[in-house]
């Protein structure tokens, strides 16, 4: 490994004492492939990087130390003398700490410490009888050793998504009476932070510590993406008479979903960023954190443009995604600042929606010739939509080819156990191409039957597949 991977596995092992109860983190690393074992020092020493006699582990450690203390940056300070009470103390729900508008917060409610599954497990109670990290250690302990090294990427996708099913419910820290930020959302984000601070400092040929202890500096993006369009599209299937309407709906939502996703994997595989990057992704939204370098920012100017056309193309102005990002400094992590770098990349994102399609459409303020031009229709309009022309015939029903594909999706959602997306190929006849340029294949399977997937998300249970960077 170089030491930019170095330092990402190493963020994401960071704080692993506080799951194994007593160990050190750099302890663990024994249990990691040979390829790993070069990450003791950076893991043991992060919060004395000074100590490391490499001058290359020291300063990934250094790095690791300033991402380990801005991803704390939701913390209050530790009282002196205060220590943790990490064998009685469950992780809260943070709907404990939603005021509802009733005059008081709901009663407090806690996550058992229990491995990541589809079931109940999922839901708060009231009272955790015992906290058996012992138990949950075990089960993690034997899950991690089955994974082999073949390539970062796969490596780095499939530890993180281990982290995340064993430490979601493993309290981040237990000193204060709340303690409602969980383990694996601390070493995420560390991990993401690590990866922007080493390219931004990469960038400039800058390590000097003064420069990396710089807080002031605006070092980070915050980029945000919004799907404009979703509801007007998934509802836009005007006759009730054809049928299949719930088959078309339900495909729909999917596909949505489906995309705002590959839009965001995507994105990153631009950037050359980590999964880990991925701060948020949810209801048709995503926030994605980033290095504030040139080159990033004149990659997400061409993404935008890449993605407008197709989507204008594809979809004749009715999604868009609104892409919009702000400049940020260390400082800006801490608690009472973050929330204000949320609402400015929001406000960008709004005053996009004001605009759509200007990246594509617009030059030199007027239209562009190849958008004013009318859609050729051959006399017969869809009998679903009532928008686009005939250009398939599906189940006796005329349709045109978004709502010809409606019902194939439809169709293969039925028996699908497996989504894995892919950069380069399709490998199933059951395939969504998302793109035309840079294209990205999610494939929707009934099982697994290559290796070569960029990520595979298992519908039905919570797993690690083989040789997969699963989810």
């Amino acid at each position: 490994m170089n030491e930019y991977q170095t330092l990402l596995i190493s963020a994401l092992l960071h704080d692993l004492e506080k799951f194994m109860q007593g160990a050190w983190s750099a302890s663990f690393i024994k249990y990691l492939p040979e390829e790993l074992q070069d990450l003791e020092q950076v893991v043991l020493y992060h919060h004395k990087p000074e100590s490391i006699q490499d001058p290359n582990f020291q300063k990934i450690a250094k790095i690791l130390q300033i991402a380990d203390e801005y991803s704390s940056g939701e913390r209050e300070p530790r009282d002196e003398g205060e220590f943790e009470r990490r064998g009685d103390t469950p992780l809260i729900s943070i709907f404990s700490r939603v005021d509802i508008g009733r005059g008081s917060l709901p009663e407090l409610h806690y996550h058992e410490l229990k491995e990541l599954e589809i079931n109940d497990v999922i839901f708060p109670i009231k009272e955790i009888e015992r906290l058996d990290y012992g138990k949950l250690w075990n089960s993690f302990l034997k899950e991690i050793k089955t994974l082999n090294y073949k390539e970062f990427d796969a490596y780095y996708t499939a530890l993180l998504f281990i982290l995340e099913k064993y430490t979601w419910c493993v309290p981040s820290v237990v000193y204060k009476h709340l303690s409602d930020v969980s383990l694996y959302d601390h070493l995420k984000t560390t991990s993401a932070i690590a990866s922007c601070l080493y390219k931004y400092h990469e960038d400039r040929g800058d390590w000097n510590s003064k420069s990396v202890e710089n807080k002031d500096h605006k070092k980070f993006l915050l980029i945000g993406g919004d799907l404009s369009g979703i509801q007007n599209y998934i509802y836009n299937i005007a006759s009730v008479g054809v049928g299949g309407v719930a088959k078309r709906l339900r495909a729909r939502s999917f596909y949505l979903g489906i995309l705002v996703d590959s839009i965001m994997y995507s994105l990153l595989r631009k950037l050359e960023l980590p999964i880990s990057c991925n701060v948020i992704s949810s209801g048709g939204n995503f926030y994605i954190l980033a290095p504030n370098t040139p080159r990033i920012r004149k990659s997400i100017e061409e993404f935008k443009k890449e993605i407008a056309d197709w989507l204008l193309n594809k979809f004749h102005g009715d999604l868009y995604i609104n892409l919009g990002y702000v400049e940020f400094g260390g400082k800006d992590f801490e608690l009472n600042q973050f929330p204000k770098v949320l609402d400015a990349v929001n406000n960008v994102i709004e005053s996009k929606k004001l605009r759509k399609f200007d990246e594509i459409i617009v030059e030199n303020e007027k239209w562009k010739d190849r958008f004013l031009s009318d859609i050729s229709f051959n006399g017969k309009v869809c009998k679903s939509c009532n928008r686009m022309p005939v250009t398939k015939i599906e189940e006796d029903t005329e349709l045109c080819e978004l709502c010809s594909f409606d019902i194939k999706i439809g169709r293969w959602l039925l028996d699908t156990k497996y989504i894995a997306f892919n950069s380069k190929k399709s490998y199933s006849l059951r395939s969504l191409k998302i793109f035309s340029t840079n294209p990205y294949y999610v494939d929707l399977l009934e099982k697994l039957d290559s290796e070569e997937y960029d990520l595979v998300l298992s519908l039905n249970e919570v797993k690690v597949l083989p040789n997969q960077p699963s989810g």
